[in-house]
């Protein structure tokens, strides 16, 4: 039923209001990035261990009250698990840690933030692990992400056109639900 739902919520706090009524504890994501680093290559995954949250608007609704520490923010044993069915599935690189710098859409970043990121040691961006991260952390949920790179960032490594990032979509997409899934 809905008695209880507070309507005061966004779309990502409902959905982690859903998982805590459900009595979810692991959160497992998976997504398209940028490659800020330029060893990382387009269709490598990437399972961060740490983020840098550079987004303006912020939720504290599962935070009021609470001190919400992000010394570990993803969980190692699922990073792990990912890692391994990642291996197991046929992806060719899977790194087992990554910094990702979450910035805010719906535009990519220009040259020079991609520059600042890279100093700030960002290995890949995108706009989808915060505020996610710090519910899982703030209910005490694990959390843990797979990553790989569609595109790399403006000004890293070379050009790249739409048509291109969507062609890496489609070739991966059953490769990553299959990892997903197992």
């Amino acid at each position: 039923g809905t008695e209880g739902h507070r309507k005061d919520l966004g779309y990502s706090e409902s959905v982690f209001w859903v998982f805590e009524q459900a009595g979810v504890r692991q959160v497992l994501v998976d997504g398209t990035v940028g490659s800020v680093n330029p060893l990382l290559e387009v269709g490598d995954v990437v399972i961060p261990h740490d983020f840098i949250d550079l987004r303006t608007r912020t939720s504290v609704s599962f935070t009021q009250g609470r001190l919400v520490r992000m010394k570990d923010p993803t969980c190692p044993h699922l990073r792990a698990v990912l890692r391994q069915v990642g291996l197991e599935t046929g992806f060719k690189r899977v790194f087992r840690k990554g910094v990702y710098a979450v910035t805010e859409g719906p535009r990519f970043e220009s040259v020079t933030e991609v520059e600042n990121l890279r100093r700030m040691g960002a290995d890949i961006v995108g706009q989808s692990m915060a505020p996610e991260v710090y519910f899982a952390r703030a209910l005490r949920m694990c959390y843990a992400g797979l990553y790989i790179p569609g595109n790399f960032a403006e000004g890293v490594n070379e050009d790249w056109e739409t048509q291109d990032y969507w062609d890496v979509c489609q070739q991966i997409a059953r490769p990553t639900a299959q990892v997903m899934l197992t």
